[in-house]
């Protein structure tokens, strides 16, 4: 997406970030997180990571919740990556949403993203602007279905209906039935999580993507 907006030429080369297959393990258990937050270890987790920005669609997001939680009370809400100067403002639209603490757990800028994903059932992406989405190719290396905005970079990176869904930007109801379609059929989920996983080894695992690049340098630089 991003190469498609430079002036077409033979030498554009597209080399996808990349993650680390060591770190990011999905037979990591995401139990330490749950009891961490208390959550429960059957409650369905759906969670963002981002903050508050609205370029992340965090407000989205929370409405998609408040929609979600009318059809499945049982479910929990994460929202990761939130400024201590943003708590309150968060804490505020969450209220006006009608989440409580049972219902949406949110926390800082985390070191342990790996383990954090292992915790989720679903990833969401609900971005409103088109930007390449980190959290969709770590979640896949995690083998976890994606939910993401139909825009730009997540278009690109998931496979819709495969490896997660494709919902219209800034549409709490569409994201809110995406949720609910893949927490309702976990079999679904799981086998969309295990393509994921498949898509994120071809096409964004470190090793591969590494040698890419040092081949352009190495073409730029002979010898």
């Amino acid at each position: 997406y991003d190469a498609a907006q430079l002036m077409p030429s033979p030498a554009v080369r597209v080399i996808h970030n990349f993650v680390d297959f060591a770190h990011f393990d999905r037979a990591l258990s995401g139990d330490p997180v749950r009891r961490e937050l208390g959550i429960a270890k059957d409650a369905p987790l759906v969670g963002m990571v981002g903050g508050l920005r609205d370029v992340k669609g965090t407000p989205v997001f929370l409405a998609a919740a408040a929609r979600v939680r009318q059809s499945a009370p049982t479910a929990r809400f994460l929202v990761v990556g939130v400024a201590p100067e943003d708590r309150p403002a968060l804490d505020a639209a969450a209220r006006a949403e009608g989440l409580g603490a049972d219902t949406l757990c949110a926390t800082g800028v985390r070191e342990d993203i790996p383990a954090v994903l292992a915790a989720l059932d679903v990833l969401v992406f609900p971005s409103t602007v088109p930007h390449f989405a980190r959290p969709v190719i770590e979640a896949g290396a995690m083998a976890k279905p994606v939910i993401a905005s139909e825009l730009g970079g997540p278009a690109e990176l998931v496979k819709d209906g495969a490896t997660g869904l494709l919902v219209p930007p800034r549409d709490p109801a569409a994201l809110a039935e995406g949720v609910l379609a893949l927490i309702r059929e976990p079999a679904r989920a799981r086998a969309m999580g295990e393509a994921g996983y498949a898509h994120a080894r071809e096409h964004f695992d470190a090793r591969t993507q590494v040698a890419r690049t040092v081949a352009v340098y190495r073409e730029l630089v002979p010898g």
